[in-house]
């Protein structure tokens, strides 16, 4: 599934994030990937809850089947919550219901799940949280967090989770998915460099998803320490920062830390990769680039 709103790079500079669209973790595929741009928390009221699998499940605490290994059950209902406000979030709500509906998801669909519901939210609230820092990046006025359009997209996340929906990560990632929450603030040509002389890295994560209209345009540099402008997508070899900052198909490879990179074409079922956004399929597993499929898609723990 699809882990964040609105990441999506592959260089690793001080302030990470990720990809493309859900929280995954550490060994997990959600579409998104570790990066300087944008993009789990204590479960907040108007949620609803999940409970993906009986409600006597045992937590994940020591002796627990999460930490002992022991099988998991699938779920035979899917539950992110009954609350009809459930996904009316704020921007310090976002990774508590991404977390929600996500481990909903890998309860229900993922033949194995290998840890329980409530295992599978204390890893994503801790990954969304202090990796992705989606909340922070959100608060952050430049980000432009839309209240309207994250209700919308978290009911279509909850909505093809609950079906098993493999397309989940390609629409994740989308400005119509959970890409669109932020609507950034920055016009085109403009500076999004942060105002800061030693930027917090939230203020940078902000900075890199706060151009407007990021369907079409997405923060850029050549050189960390020069200027940064809101600037169309990029076409095959084009320069990136982040993965938004190319056009869809392909993702940014960046050879050396505070330096552009260059866009370059997403890669075939079977290749090798580190991460999600490297696939085609936006699904990447054990190190190989695997097809869009049911278990790809929701069984987070690669």
């Amino acid at each position: 599934m699809l882990a964040c709103a609105g990441c999506g790079s592959s260089q690793e500079v001080e302030p990470v994030a990720k990809d493309s669209g859900a929280v995954t973790d550490h060994a997990g595929d959600e579409a998104g990937r570790k990066a300087p741009d944008s993009p789990v928390s204590k479960p907040t009221g108007g949620t609803g809850g999940s409970r993906a699998s009986a409600p006597d499940q045992p937590a994940a605490t020591a002796g627990s089947a999460a930490m002992s290994g022991e099988p998991v059950a699938r779920a035979t209902v899917f539950d992110a919550g009954n609350d009809p406000n459930r996904n009316k979030v704020t921007a310090a709500q976002l990774c508590e219901r991404l977390a929600t509906i996500n481990c909903a998801g890998e309860s229900f669909c993922c033949d194995n799940p290998g840890r329980t519901v409530d295992a599978c939210r204390q890893d994503l609230l801790k990954t969304c949280s202090t990796e992705l820092m989606l909340d922070r990046i959100a608060m952050q006025e430049v980000a432009r967090f839309d209240a309207e359009a994250a209700e919308k997209a978290y009911t279509e996340l909850e909505r093809r989770a609950s079906k098993c929906d493999p397309s989940v990560a390609q629409w994740g990632g989308s400005t119509d998915g959970l890409r669109g929450i932020l609507k950034g603030s920055i016009e085109p040509k403009a500076s999004c460099k942060p105002a800061a002389a030693l930027p917090e890295p939230v203020e940078v994560g902000a900075a890199l998803v706060s151009c407007a209209k990021p369907e079409a345009n997405a923060c850029v540099y050549a050189n960390i320490l020069d200027t940064w402008t809101c600037e169309a997508r990029s076409a095959m070899g084009g320069q990136c920062v982040t993965d938004n900052n190319c056009t869809d198909g392909l993702y940014c490879v960046v050879n050396t830390p505070g330096l552009a990179g260059t866009c370059t074409t997403r890669k075939a079922s079977g290749d090798s990769c580190a991460q999600p956004t490297e696939c085609a399929s936006l699904f990447c597993k054990k190190s190989k680039c695997v097809d869009a499929d049911q278990q790809a898609a929701y069984c987070l723990v690669n």
